[in-house]
């Protein structure tokens, strides 16, 4: 644990790592917080922070750091250089859709209905239905006939 009693300039070297710092914060004073805040403040080196520290410490969303942990390095140069969006490096990194098994098909089609899986099979193999357009000569067979 962090043992701030003694002056701040005693640990100005050492590193901390944030599992320390998150132990010593959630037993310290109000006093006690400001006093490491400040401690913070004059070259003290954080190192091992979580994610969740990260993002309070720089004020960027949770999610926003999960996204840029999964990026490459060039990714992560291209988003500095704003070459790359997040979405971007979101969808290049997201899981591939798994197919489904041949019982997880067969499973769906026993929910559904063999008729129903039948009916939508039918209409999506029917051909195409064709459109005919008046011709003149219908137009001609009609008036002749009155």
């Amino acid at each position: 644990m962090l043992d701030l009693s003694n002056t701040p300039r005693e640990y100005k070297d050492d590193p901390v790592e944030g599992k320390d710092l998150a132990r010593w914060a959630r037993f310290a004073t109000p006093s006690q917080l400001a006093l490491g805040a400040v401690w913070l403040t004059e070259d003290t080196t954080l190192v091992h922070l979580t994610r969740a520290q990260a993002a309070a410490i720089t004020g960027a969303s949770p999610y926003a750091v999960a996204i840029v942990a999964l990026a490459t390095t060039e990714e992560r140069t291209a988003l500095d250089l704003g070459v790359m969006t997040m979405a971007e490096v979101r969808h290049a990194h997201a899981h591939p859709v798994q197919p489904k098994t041949d019982a997880e098909v067969w499973a769906t089609i026993q929910e559904i209905g063999v008729n129903r899986v039948w009916s939508v099979f039918d209409q999506a193999t029917a051909p195409e239905p064709t459109t005919t357009t008046t011709t003149g000569s219908v137009m001609q067979f009609a008036i002749a006939a009155e």
